[in-house]
């Protein structure tokens, strides 16, 4: 039987030029979420175990995602009620003559800076979610549970927490719920970020930077200055610099993120 060499030929062309162009689009989206984790256009979703994690730690990718123009949302987990920067805080309102606040007032301005802070780095208002889960032993299924609720209305997000490999307990349970959600294949798309005072310590595992884009520094720092605003009278006592002075020193000398995808 005689065998049509042409046909073949142009078979075995097709077939190569059909794997190749599968290879290429492989290798372009692996680019591009490499790349930016995410196309313009998307949604970036924002886990803060507590107040100022936001803008210390997870900030500049923050920005760097309101720069590719995506929707960005911010979820608060916990108000950070169990921080002793109460007595720092309690001590200074005594010496000016004021009361002393309690717990849930304390909670209460906290989540007041969180959420200057993410107006001030960009963040639009009906995109800002506060939770008060119980500051120092925050719960990997509770924060399941919200993630999840958020990966049913935008199910193709890229989802941005702190690393499980975090030595803050409540940082690291939120890195575990993402991680646990991720391989369950509720979400697809994760970034864990380094805390700022971990960034040595860890750097071997987390070797991804993002800068704060140049036309978004002025937004970063005002955002972190949501956070040294002491004005008693409007509920206001520069908590987030009360309790971690040294972040803010770490941050304001780098304007970066540290993160990775696993």
């Amino acid at each position: 039987m005689e065998v049509n060499k042409k046909t073949g030929k142009r078979k075995k062309i097709t077939t190569v030029a059909l794997l190749a162009l599968i290879v290429c689009l492989i290798v372009s989206s692996m680019f591009f979420f490499h790349l930016d984790r995410r196309l313009p256009g998307g949604t970036a979703i924002f886990y803060s175990p507590h107040p100022d994690d936001e803008v210390l730690s997870m900030g500049s990718g923050l920005l760097e995602a309101l720069d590719r123009n995506e929707q960005v949302i911010m979820v608060l987990l916990s108000q950070g009620k169990a921080s002793k920067a109460i007595d720092q805080v309690n001590e200074r309102l005594l010496q000016e003559g004021y009361p002393p606040i309690n717990a849930e007032e304390f909670g209460a301005a906290r989540a007041k800076e969180f959420r200057e802070s993410a107006l001030q780095l960009g963040v639009k208002e009906e995109n800002i979610y506060l939770y008060d889960l119980p500051d120092g032993s925050l719960n990997t299924e509770e924060i399941k549970e919200i993630m999840t609720s958020f990966a049913a209305r935008y199910p193709e997000a890229v989802h941005h927490t702190m690393t499980y490999k975090d030595p803050h307990r409540d940082h690291a349970a939120a890195g575990k719920a993402l991680q646990e959600l991720k391989k369950a294949g509720i979400i697809r798309h994760t970034v864990y970020y380094i805390p700022v005072q971990e960034w040595e310590n860890l750097k071997s595992l987390f070797n991804h930077v993002t800068k704060t884009p140049p036309s978004k520094l002025a937004g970063h720092q005002k955002a972190l200055a949501a956070y040294k605003s002491w004005y008693p009278a409007g509920g206001r006592y520069a908590i987030g610099i009360t309790s971690v002075p040294e972040y803010f020193e770490i941050i304001e000398g780098a304007y970066q993120s540290v993160w990775s995808k696993r």
